[in-house]
């Protein structure tokens, strides 16, 4: 999040023929209005930091001049909501300051400028026009790296998730001969150094360009706020949730190629225009700016960015080396899950005329936790099956692994034992979304996955709520505030899931769920796993002390996780509309671990498998290390905490 100040320089006259990349028009089932919640997430999220820039850096006195009109506009507006939304931020923030500092004055008339390429749909935009006319508005057609607005015209520019689109492909990267051909890529991946290079070349040439246009058609005291989607320093794209989304795109079209269906001509020929800067390289375009000054520079953490998966891989520090507990809790639950097989799956409903049962794991990861509860399931599955047809030829079992896109599902698939007996698929995705075609599942199954939220609370992470949690960075139970927006994420997240897992689950199938629970009345910070949370926490906040990381980063970092209460997780069970509740049994295995200094080394690398990615995408790779050696001696020393 970036907001300045124009100051006076001479005029540039700049001419560029862009290419056009407008998104999915209209707004049916594939369109952008219909499929950009990230992006809306990410206008909520820059919301305080937006009313902070307008509240400490608006000068009307300049900015206004004695016209009573305040003009805004928005670069890269698209045709969604979205723009809708910022623009009705940025209103009432300016509409605050002025009223707080010229009370008798005529309130301000505001004309906002929705400005895209000249094939942007821009009557879905002006559709979605709300009907109040509370300001005065305008479509304006053109790339934004050339002039838009006559001189000194505009009070307030402002782009959000829009300025990673390049004015074209770098030429060097569709050139046979550069060294910075692209040719196994169709993005900036940062694998090849030559293509980074072209790629970060070409933006900087486009955000100059953007700055000096928008330098002679700001007014002086005037502002302009970005938000500009980013990339931490020593990250490849490739290894962030953007890339790899940009890297299966790819892969689609690789494997359409070699099938024949375009040309290897065309896929080569074929790059993305975007390029998401390092904070670095952002602030180095904006200090060299000859017309802003530089008021404010904000990270800001987004929740769709930051996805809770476990460690990668089979190595020292993986999950998959590293989650004997959660072994535990499967080996534990063995009993349960048979009882429940045994006495409520219907196979005259479930099965229908196929052979096939279908299962799916919610939540799956990486190790051999999954394979051991699978393995479970379908020895029971086929006990009862076997006893009730003992005539009838074998099941056969589809078994699907769920869990987020950039999960290592290729460590998993390679934990396989040589002859399993079920058909394997991985599904990518969020389990708080539908993941399957309607009635397709016979049984759903997760273990010590539902505590996982699908994002942070949005008042946690808002410096104006009374949630707002500064001085942790989980619910610890001690803040009512921070726990009642916890509790109420908690508990959307659950009927997410079970209005998804209703449609995909077969009449008569099962949905067989293991939770973490507190019991009612406990304070998270006062039980074993609030406790090494805690000591987590402490452990980054000595870092902030050190400057090894910034107070901003460390405020804004909070887990996606909540421990609800067995009697909160009755209730959202019982409430939904769609699942009968056959059984809700308490799994009272040993909740507190031994606190012999022998746990210490093991506890640490269970906690950096499960946390060192969240993390890592928070904080940038080079803490990593820092975070878990530090780990161990803290939580030597806090020990008696846990005795307690």
């Amino acid at each position: 999040m970036t907001n300045f100040n124009p100051r006076q320089g001479e005029r540039w006259q700049l001419k560029a023929s862009p290419m056009s990349y407008p998104m999915a028009r209209g707004d049916g089932e594939h369109s952008y209005s219909q499929n950009s919640n990230v992006q809306r997430e990410v206008v909520e999220a820059a919301r305080v930091l937006v009313k902070k820039a307008i509240e400490e850096n608006m000068e009307f006195s300049n900015s206004s001049g004695t016209c009573n009109t305040f003009a805004i506009a928005d670069f890269g507006c698209s045709i969604g909501s979205n723009t809708l939304i910022a623009t009705q931020n940025i209103i009432e923030a300016v509409k605050h300051k002025y009223q707080s500092q010229h009370p008798n004055h005529p309130s301000l008339e505001f004309q906002v400028f929705f400005n895209d390429h000249l094939n942007n749909d821009f009557n879905t935009l002006f559709g979605n026009l709300p009907p109040s006319g509370e300001f005065f508005a305008a479509g304006v057609p053109g790339s934004f790296h050339n002039r838009l607005f006559p001189k000194s015209s505009l009070h307030l520019g402002h782009s959000s998730c829009a300025l990673h689109w390049l004015s074209k492909v770098p030429d060097e990267v569709m050139d046979v001969n550069s060294p910075a051909w692209n040719r196994d890529s169709i993005h900036c991946s940062g694998v090849s150094k030559e293509v980074a290079k072209a790629y970060a070349a070409q933006f900087q040439n486009d955000m100059e360009r953007f700055l000096n246009a928008r330098a002679q058609e700001v007014v002086g005291g005037g502002l302009l706020v970005l938000t500009v989607s980013g990339e931490a320093e020593r990250t490849f794209s490739s290894q962030t949730f953007r890339g790899l989304l940009n890297d299966i795109l790819g892969s689609c079209l690789a494997d359409m190629a070699e099938e024949g269906l375009i040309s290897e001509e065309k896929l080569e020929a074929f790059n993305l225009p975007i390029y998401n800067p390092t904070i670095q390289e952002m602030e180095a375009v904006l200090q060299r700016s000859a017309y802003f000054s530089v008021e404010r520079i904000s990270s800001m953490a987004t929740q769709e960015t930051i996805s809770p998966i476990m460690a990668k891989g089979d190595g020292e520090h993986s999950y998959s080396q590293n989650s004997n507990s959660q072994r535990g809790i499967v080996e534990a639950a063995k009993v349960l899950v048979n009882s429940a097989i045994e006495d409520m799956l219907e196979f005259s409903n479930s099965c229908g005329t196929s052979n096939t049962f279908a299962i799916a794991d919610f939540g799956c990861s990486t190790g051999s936790n999954t394979l051991i509860a699978t393995q479970n399931i379908i020895k029971a599955v086929k006990q009862k099956y076997q006893s009730q047809y003992p005539n009838h030829p074998p099941l056969e079992f589809q078994l699907f692994f769920n869990d987020h896109v950039n999960n290592d599902f290729n460590t998993l698939f390679r934990s396989f034992p040589p002859s399993w007996e079920f058909f394997a698929a991985g599904v990518p995705g969020s389990f708080y979304n539908r993941l399957f075609p309607k009635a397709s599942l016979h049984l759903g199954y997760s273990s010590s996955a539902l505590h996982w939220l699908s994002k942070v609370p949005d008042e946690v992470m808002n410096v104006n709520s009374p949630a707002w949690n500064k001085d942790s960075f989980h619910c610890s139970g001690v803040s009512k505030e921070v726990n009642k927006a916890y509790a109420a994420q908690f508990q959307n997240d659950m009927e997410r899931f079970l209005n998804a897992r209703a449609q995909e689950v077969v009449g008569g199938g099962l949905l067989l769920l293991t939770v973490f629970g507190l019991p009612e009345g406990t304070v998270q910070s006062q039980t074993f796993r609030g406790v090494v949370n805690d000591i987590m926490y402490n452990c980054l906040k000595d870092m902030a002390e050190e400057g090894l990381i910034s107070e901003e980063k460390l405020e804004a970092f909070n887990l996606p996780m909540y421990i609800p209460t067995i009697l909160e997780l009755e209730a959202v069970l019982q409430r939904n509309a769609y699942f009968s509740v056959e059984r809700i049994s308490s799994l009272i295995g040993n909740p507190i671990p031994s606190t012999s200094p022998s746990i210490i080394q093991p506890l640490s690398k269970s906690m950096r498998a499960i946390f060192q990615e969240l993390i890592r995408q928070h904080f940038g790779d080079h803490i990593v290390d820092s975070v878990f050696e530090r780990y161990p001696r803290t939580l030597s020393e806090n020990l008696h905490k846990m005795r307690n």
